[in-house]
């Protein structure tokens, strides 16, 4: 059996994926146990490989146990949403949503899921792949190194022996062709590596020779940056201390309020705490309130 849905992008991100063997048995009703392996969960969706294939069908009521080792919790009250029957090797996929999640329930999954993620058996979504770019016309370099100077950008200088020294851009001459950054310690043996973080992208470039000169670290400018850029939009620190406040969408009872770090025009980011906020990746946040002084 195979439902004529189809995975919507945003469905394809629910949650996280597991890199571990995770099992979970699910009921239908007067149909015997099915046991298989945990794919995806969220604190409203999960997916199963199933070990064994049953006549199921969208909107099938389901109760879900999830266990590793030992059970995290008590039957979850679920709904069938989706099922493919795989194909010769990959066995039948079922998708599911929790229908009314219990507060207590969404807090030991979230348990669950942070313990995963510590020992690294979660498999982060993946977002929009990261451009690189390599630049040779001196024009932009020289571009991109006075930006640097001139935003007193945070760097890390990295030595072959694995030596690492944090760096800031605090001069630029064009008519030199060089840029001084400050250090608290000696750089590592040349040549190096240096990394130049920006809002939206890591510069990098060799350094073959660098000097002190009045306290600063000065570096010939170099003649190819490597860019990655990983983030679609530029982001911008907020000026001023911003909050974000909104009641999450599942339990209304929890409104969570934390410092906005930055702003794009599409979107915001903040500190989070898991276990407090109970959020994941794909959650849809219908209202947000940000408030500024004043």
């Amino acid at each position: 059996m195979q439902s004529e849905n189809r995975m919507s992008t945003r469905e394809a991100i629910l949650g996280y994926r597991m890199g571990t063997n995770l099992s979970a048995v699910a009921s239908f009703g007067d149909a015997l146990d099915s046991q298989g392996r945990l794919v995806q969960l969220s604190l409203e969706h999960l997916t199963l490989h199933l070990a064994s294939f049953t006549e199921l069908r969208p909107g099938q009521p389901a109760s879900v146990v999830l266990g590793l080792g030992e059970r995290w919790t008590t039957a979850l009250q679920a709904e069938v949403t989706d099922i493919s029957e795989g194909g010769p090797e990959a066995p039948p996929e079922l998708r599911m949503r929790f229908v009314a999640p219990p507060l207590e329930a969404g807090r030991k999954i979230v348990s669950a899921l942070e313990s995963l993620r510590e020992s690294g058996h979660l498999v982060t979504p993946e977002g929009r792949p990261v451009w690189r770019e390599t630049i040779t016309r001196p024009e932009r370099i020289l571009r991109i190194c006075e930006a640097l100077a001139s935003r007193d950008t945070r760097g890390v200088a990295r030595g072959a022996d694995g030596s690492r020294l944090e760096v800031r851009a605090e001069h630029f001459d064009k008519y030199d062709g060089v840029m001084g950054w400050r250090a608290e310690g000696p750089l590592p043996q040349q040549p190096f590596m240096m990394e130049a973080f920006g809002y939206s992208s890591v510069l990098y470039f060799r350094v073959e020779k660098a000097w002190m000169d009045q306290g600063l670290w000065m570096m010939s400018l170099p003649p190819e940056l490597t860019r990655f850029r990983h983030r679609w939009l530029r982001r911008a620190p907020t000026a001023i201390e911003s909050h974000i406040t909104f009641d999450h969408p599942l339990w209304p009872q929890i409104r969570v309020h934390r410092r906005m770090l930055d702003v794009s025009y599409e979107g915001l980011s903040f500190m989070t705490e898991p276990g407090e906020d109970l959020l994941y990746p794909g959650m849809r946040i219908p209202a947000m309130e940000v408030e500024m002084p004043g």
